[in-house]
């Protein structure tokens, strides 16, 4: 009986500290704006200009206001703010990219336990912005923009996280619209 044979390894991304242009903006310490972020470098490094963080972040904060007015879902009800300074739900960001002129690209079937992750060979070159648990990240021509390293996750056994790492999973990514 013959052995399989061992996968060969996968290409990890590049990293760039990236704040997208958040500082610039006048902002100031931590925040958990990923969307915003992510945003403003793809589109700057897509169209070829500045970073236009704080114009982002106030369509965005229009748009969670205007959802929180007329959604009448639990999750639009539990949110007590306009700001997207702490997170801004896909119900506001993924309508906004759509006007933007930007597709989403789903990677992850019902049931289809094969998974994409944050590796070369998962992600197509260009610009992209790549939708992971919980978070939103720019990717541009296999390198991470962002202000923290969010290429790995910590493998869990038995429920309790191990020293261990391993690519993030890849659930979706937008591009822009050919």
């Amino acid at each position: 009986m013959k052995a399989k044979p061992e996968p060969a390894p996968k290409t990890p991304l590049n990293l760039m500290f990236c704040d997208g242009g958040r500082e610039l903006a006048g902002y100031k310490g931590d925040a958990s704006d990923c969307v915003t972020r992510a945003i403003s470098t793809a589109i700057a490094w897509e169209s070829d200009s500045r970073y236009e963080y704080e114009k982002h972040r106030s369509e965005l904060m229009k748009r969670m206001a205007a959802w929180r007015k007329k959604s009448r879902s639990r999750k639009a009800k539990a949110t007590k703010s306009n700001s997207v300074r702490n997170g801004t739900p896909k119900e506001v960001y993924r309508p906004y990219l759509e006007d933007l002129g930007w597709e989403r690209v789903s990677l992850v079937k019902f049931g289809d336990p094969a998974r994409k992750e944050m590796v070369k060979e998962d992600i197509p070159d260009g610009v992209v912005i790549l939708e992971v648990r919980k978070h939103l990240v720019a990717c541009v021509h296999h390198t991470v923009f962002d202000t923290w390293d969010c290429r790995e996750a910590a493998v869990f056994v038995e429920g309790l996280a191990t020293r261990e790492t391993k690519p993030r999973t890849i659930t979706a990514y937008w591009r822009k619209k050919p």
